[in-house]
């Protein structure tokens, strides 16, 4: 989809998400990390990622696991302005020290722009989708 802000790709992403989950292990990422939009649209604002001996854990909305840049923000009108190595790690982070478990699905909500570093990094594990 485009890289253009204000097209749905977060409604999309959250919504396929949310559907297939019904029938499927699923895992959600929001990399948008100049708006993280899933915790609102999931009702999840203020929830906290906890980290263990084998990485981060997602939070969960019912069977949905879930991770977003929204969860590691002490406010959520702060702005957030990473670039190279940092959004770089960002985004190996979410992928390589999730705890995410057996997925079937691995949702990916991001500009255009970041899905360039996440085909750099080796997906070949999940099956994914990407808005």
């Amino acid at each position: 989809m485009s890289g253009k802000g204000g097209v749905g790709k977060s409604t999309v992403a959250t919504q396929l998400a949310v559907l297939l989950s019904q029938k499927y292990e699923v895992g959600l990422i929001d990399i948008d990390i100049c708006g993280p939009s899933v915790p609102t649209m999931l009702g999840m604002v203020g929830q906290e990622v906890h980290q263990s001996a084998q990485g981060w854990s997602p939070v969960y909305n019912g069977d949905l696991a879930v991770m977003s840049i929204g969860f590691l923000m002490n406010n959520q009108n702060d702005a957030v302005i990473w670039r190279g190595p940092r959004k770089n790690g960002l985004i190996q982070q979410f992928l390589q020290e999730v705890t995410w478990g057996e997925l079937d699905f691995l949702v990916i909500d991001s500009k255009f722009i970041i899905m360039q570093n996440i085909l750099a990094l080796q997906m070949s594990t999940y099956h994914w989708f990407s808005f």
